[in-house]
């Protein structure tokens, strides 16, 4: 590896990550990823715990509450991205081997999610470690859930009026 590619690797990485604020707390998790180094670092509990302090990990009226963060910087110029082979090296410097095969996988799929969820780019795509399905099945279940919660707000919102026209509220 030639010095100007390991520094250009070195400063991709050093790339720093603004935290996320949790909607009940008002604080960042001491986990937060601090830059992409650290994003690469995570491990499968990490992600687990990361997931469920910004309620990501099972519905909830807080799940919707987190805006979307790539929306204002797809406006923004942003320094070019690693190349593939860049991220493949990265990739190698960074992953120790510890982990194998099908956990390597999930491991793998989970920080594409957690990445997309704070919105770094190049993880919009989904893994072929066929999460796709399970996304698809969370979507829809998410998607379920909003419905009802809908529907709820909506039969209360006609209740109170009742009760307002009734001159009891």
């Amino acid at each position: 590896m030639s010095p100007k590619t390991f520094t250009s690797r070195l400063q991709h990485l050093r790339t720093p990550l603004r935290p996320l604020i949790s909607i009940t707390t008002g604080l960042p998790h001491p986990l937060f990823p601090r830059s992409l180094l650290h994003y690469h670092l995570l491990t499968a509990s990490d992600l687990d715990e990361l997931a469920h302090y910004y309620h990501q990990r099972t519905p909830s009226e807080f799940s919707f509450g987190y805006p979307l963060p790539v929306v204002q910087r797809w406006h923004v110029p942003a320094p070019a991205p690693a190349t593939d082979e860049e991220m493949v090296a990265i990739r190698e410097l960074v992953f120790s081997g510890e982990v194998a095969g099908e956990e390597a996988a999930e491991v793998e799929a989970k920080r594409r999610r957690f990445g997309r969820f704070v919105g770094l780019r190049g993880c919009e795509s989904p893994c072929a470690t066929g999460s796709a399905a399970g996304e698809g099945e969370m979507r829809r279940e998410m998607e379920e859930w909003m419905a009802s919660e809908m529907r709820r707000r909506e039969e209360r919102d006609a209740e109170k009026r009742v009760w307002r026209e009734k001159g009891c509220w």
